[in-house]
């Protein structure tokens, strides 16, 4: 999965497009095209949370990072974006520091974080090197 915050860190500006409709073909051009981030829309567009497990895969596919935008500080929607290989999430309504401190909480393993290791994708459905992948998912996931 492609790093974010590497490419930003070393001076590479990201071309990002926003999908609200669940179309994995739009996503694979997209991808094709040469764009970086995709933000998928479950606050506002038309995709449930099994549409966008399916765009997350074909971004992956794609080359694109997909970035998933949650309803709102929810703890349970940002795990299962992460869960299902999302290389990021985006929360809307944050209001205060403890929001943030939430959000940033579920989105990353311990000791950084309390979000819990699912045997899915990311981990290779549990086959990956459990602190290998903890650490790397915690340097790389992307909160905005």
């Amino acid at each position: 999965m492609r790093n974010l915050k590497s490419e930003l860190a070393a001076g590479k500006v990201l071309l990002g497009v926003y999908i609200y409709l669940p179309w994995v073909e739009a996503v694979e051009i997209a991808g094709y095209a040469g764009y970086d981030v995709l933000l998928i829309n479950t606050e506002h567009g038309a995709i449930d949370a099994s549409d966008a497990q399916a765009l997350v895969l074909a971004a992956q596919g794609a080359g694109i990072a997909p970035i998933w935008r949650v309803s709102g500080v929810n703890r349970g929607e940002i795990k299962k974006a992460l869960d299902w290989g999302a290389a990021g999430v985006f929360v809307p309504e944050i209001r205060t520091a403890e929001d943030a401190a939430l959000v940033v909480e579920a989105a990353r393993y311990p000791p950084a974080g309390q979000r819990g290791v699912d045997p899915r994708r990311p981990t290779r459905y549990g086959m990956a090197d459990k602190r290998a992948y903890m650490q790397r998912a915690n340097d790389e996931v992307v909160v905005c």
